[in-house]
């Protein structure tokens, strides 16, 4: 992903080539995981003028082909609620379907799997009932593996269709309190690395700081969608103080998209 997004930035097309290289691989390697259909989804998104006839068909007979099995033989844990498997699938579904609409015939029932089967009939009332207060049951450690994907699957819908779907439920918006609320002042260390602690709630590890930034680029999805609200505000403030005013260096390329140097501010 992060050469696919170099390739856009830059306009060389040699990272787009070894972007494109990569994503072959993954689709040749029988091994699956939740992201993996939205991951190769973005590559031939970003990198699509220099995708060949053949390279494009193969991405897409994968896409359908990953589909056709996540439907009729769904991995154990791709089950709805508040775990945090069924939204990374959520996010393979709907980014294949944007990713792929026009070229692919069957782009359509991947967008209806995510929009209607997944989110109108079963995430959108799950949310709903956990919106006051914006927090996520299983706890702080499998929210951010649960609701980052969730959050860019919402985001890349919504930025694709028109459709504002953090709108849909006041879970979204709620968020932006309690990422603000969950940490401490302070901060600590991980490899050399600053970030704030935070209480961990349900099943959550503790001082695990890598997995704060994808709190962190949830929270800047958030701000960009909610910029008049005081609390997108304050976290705004909260995420752009320094020393923790940057994502580790594996997520460089999400904040590089997410961090808005420009956003209002207000103090927390």
């Amino acid at each position: 992903l992060v050469k696919a997004l170099a390739g856009i930035v830059t306009g060389q097309a040699s990272y787009c080539d070894s972007a494109i290289s990569m994503a072959s691989a993954l689709i040749a390697n029988p091994a699956s995981y939740g992201t993996k259909g939205g991951d190769v989804a973005l590559v031939y998104d970003w990198c699509f003028g220099q995708l060949s006839t053949a390279q494009r068909n193969a991405f897409i007979s994968f896409f359908n082909a990953w589909g056709d099995t996540q439907r009729t033989t769904p991995f154990s844990s791709d089950s709805p609620g508040w775990g945090n498997y069924w939204p990374r699938y959520g996010y393979s579904f709907a980014l294949m379907g944007l990713a792929s609409y026009g070229e692919n015939p069957r782009a359509q029932e991947w967008l209806d799997e995510y929009r209607y089967r997944r989110y109108r009939d079963l995430d959108q009332a799950m949310l709903d009932r956990i919106a006051p207060g914006g927090g996520w049951p299983e706890g702080m450690i499998y929210d951010g593996i649960a609701n980052y994907p969730r959050v860019k699957a919402v985001e890349a819908w919504t930025s694709a269709t028109g459709e504002k779907l953090f709108l849909s439920s006041d879970w979204f918006r709620e968020r932006l309190g309690y990422l603000l609320l969950h940490h401490w002042p302070g901060t600590a260390d991980q490899f050399g690395d600053l970030y704030h602690p935070y209480v961990s709630t349900g099943d959550a590890e503790r001082n695990r700081g890598s997995m704060t930034n994808y709190e962190r680029i949830m929270g800047l999805m958030l701000i960009e969608q909610f910029p008049q609200d005081a609390q997108a505000q304050r976290l705004q403030s909260y995420l752009a103080a320094p020393p923790t005013d940057n994502s580790m260096s594996f997520l460089f390329h999400e904040e590089f998209l997410w961090f808005d140097p420009l956003a209002q501010t207000q103090p927390p």
